[in-house]
């Protein structure tokens, strides 16, 4: 029973959103962005990804760094309060074909309104992109998820990898990622029929975005 509920929130709480902000906004710039997907599940023979939203608003805070807050509405409806706050710091910046290279720390909050139940999680992230002819970026990377509130005081801290793709329009971007959940569990132990690139083995998240700067 314990491996099914450390699963499920790994999972389900976990997968709500994709990768916040993979390079910074310009300095003083403001953003606003809203993302859809989740973990994909087999529904009546047909995968599909379960339809998290969630809305970000960012602030270039300097030519390297963006902070940014996000909402999770879909959560908000199961009244359930879910926040994210995080920084993004821009290591480097690209060099022809060498990518450019992204750090970020994002703190993860939930609680249930009705019953007050909460939880707390530090996220860091690590990206590589390339800006192709100006309008199109790909980046990949990873998510480290570390729960040191885990059942019996367990501490749970996985690696997720990422690969996704924007295109850039003006002030407008427009994105998709794969993000790989928890690869290293067995997802056969719990009731959702989520589905994995990896067969038996966590679950493949997808998810689309859209983000107008400022």
């Amino acid at each position: 029973m314990k491996y099914k509920v450390i699963l499920f929130l790994l999972l389900g709480v976990y997968s709500c959103a994709p990768t916040r902000f993979i390079e910074p906004i310009e300095e003083g710039q403001h953003a606003g962005s809203f993302s859809l997907g989740g973990s994909l599940i087999d529904y009546n023979n047909t995968t599909l990804a379960v339809p998290l939203t969630s809305m970000t608003y960012a602030y270039g805070l300097k030519k390297n760094t963006s902070l940014w807050a996000s909402l999770h509405t879909t959560s908000l409806l199961f009244n359930n309060l879910q926040l994210d706050l995080g920084v993004l710091y821009q290591i480097k910046a690209q060099e022809g074909y060498f990518p450019g290279i992204s750090k970020s720390l994002q703190l993860n909050y939930i609680t249930e309104l009705s019953d007050g139940n909460t939880k707390f999680w530090p996220q860091l992230d690590g990206n590589a992109f390339w800006r192709l002819f100006e309008k199109h970026r790909i980046h990949l990377g990873y998510s480290l998820w570390i729960d040191t509130q885990m059942l019996d005081e367990q501490k749970i801290a996985l690696i997720h990898p990422h690969l996704g793709y924007s295109y850039k329009k003006n002030l407008w971007d427009f994105g998709i990622e794969l993000k790989l959940l928890a690869p290293s569990y067995d997802n056969t132990k719990v009731f959702l029929p989520y589905q994995s690139i990896f067969g038996d083995k966590g679950a493949t998240g997808l998810y689309f975005f859209i983000t107008k700067r400022f």
